[in-house]
C-alpha cells in the first residue's frame, strides 16, 4: 500500500534500496470480524545476495524465508510473515474492515514509521520503495460474497484484489461491500456521486462569514475536514484566510472546495 512499510520490508529497506522486488498483502476476515494478515515479499537474486548471502539456514528461517517462487516467468526469493488479530487501524484512520465490508482511503494517510528517522524521511522512503516494486498487490477475503467493489473479484466472489496499489496516483480509495452490507441493498452500493456542498464554492472569495453545509443522499457522509480538521455540517466560518474543505462519502467519493475569506 502507498506510504505503508511492512515490518519485513522495513528491515530490508534499511539494508539496501530495492529495485524490482514485489509485495503481496492479504487480509482475511471471519464472521466475528477477526482479521488475519499475510505479507509476502519477493526479492530478486541480486537483492537476496546483497541481503542474505552470508545468512545461515536458521537465520533465513527466522527472517521468514519460504524458498524460491516464479511470478510471471521471473524467479524470486520469497519471504513471508503472518499474524492473527490484526488491527485494521494500523492502515490509517480511514480504514474500515468487517465481515460485511471494506473501505480505505489512501489520501492523507500517515506513514508507518518503524525506523529511527524523521516522518518526512520515512514518507520519502516509502514512496521510493513503492516506485521500485515490480508488483504490489493487496487483497481482502470475506466470509460472504462481494456485490460491489472497485477491485477484481475472485471466482467464488469472496476475495477482492487491488493490483498495483501505490503506483497509480488516482487509486486513492478502495472498497468492497458484501451481501451483508447495508450498501448492498441498493442504496449506496454503486454510489459514484460526490457529496453535495452548499454555502461555499470552489475558487470563490468571500468578504463575510460563510456557513458550510454538506450532505450525501446515496451512501451518506463518512468524513469532512476543513484545513485538515474535522468540521460539522452547518458550521459558520468567519476568520480570514484560505481554506480547503474535503467531504468524503461512505463509498469513497470526495468533494473538494477551496475558498478564501478576505
Amino acid at each position: 500500500m502507498k506510504k505503508r512499510i511492512g515490518l519485513l520490508l522495513t528491515a530490508v529497506a534499511v539494508t539496501a534500496m530495492l529495485t524490482g522486488c514485489g509485495i503481496e498483502c492479504r487480509l482475511t476476515v471471519d464472521k466475528s470480524d477477526n482479521i488475519s494478515v499475510k505479507e509476502d515479499i519477493y526479492l530478486t537474486e541480486d537483492e537476496f545476495d546483497a541481503l542474505y548471502a552470508d545468512a545461515s539456514k536458521d537465520e533465513l528461517k527466522e527472517s521468514g524465508y519460504a524458498g524460491k517462487k516464479k511470478v510471471d516467468g521471473t524467479e524470486y526469493y520469497l519471504f513471508s510473515t503472518s499474524a492473527d488479530n490484526y488491527d485494521i487501524s494500523q492502515m490509517g484512520e480511514s480504514a474500515v474492515l468487517t465481515s460485511k465490508e471494506f473501505y480505505y482511503s489512501v489520501e492523507n494517510q500517515q506513514t508507518d514509521n518503524s525506523l529511527d528517522i524523521s516522518d518526512e524521511e520515512a514518507e520519502n522512503l516509502a514512496d521510493e520503495l513503492q516506485e521500485s516494486f515490480s508488483f504490489c498487490d493487496f487483497s481482502v477475503t470475506f466470509p460472504y460474497e462481494i456485490v460491489s467493489t472497485n477491485g477484481t473479484i475472485s471466482k467464488d466472489k469472496k476475495t477482492v484484489t487491488f493490483e498495483g496499489m501505490g503506483k497509480n496516483a488516482d487509486d486513492t480509495t478502495i472498497y468492497a461491500y458484501t451481501t451483508k452490507s447495508k450498501k448492498s441493498a441498493g442504496k449506496g452500493a454503486d454510489d459514484t456521486t460526490k457529496p453535495t456542498v452548499t454555502g461555499v464554492k470552489d475558487g470563490k472569495k468571500y468578504s463575510k462569514a460563510v456557513t458550510i453545509k454538506y450532505s450525501d443522499k446515496e451512501s451518506g457522509i463518512k468524513k469532512a475536514t476543513l484545513n485538515g480538521k474535522k468540521i460539522k455540517s452547518g458550521t459558520k466560518v468567519s476568520k480570514k484566510g484560505k481554506y480547503t474543505l474535503k467531504v468524503t462519502d461512505k463509498a469513497g467519493n470526495t468533494k473538494t472546495v477551496k475558498f478564501t475569506i478576505k
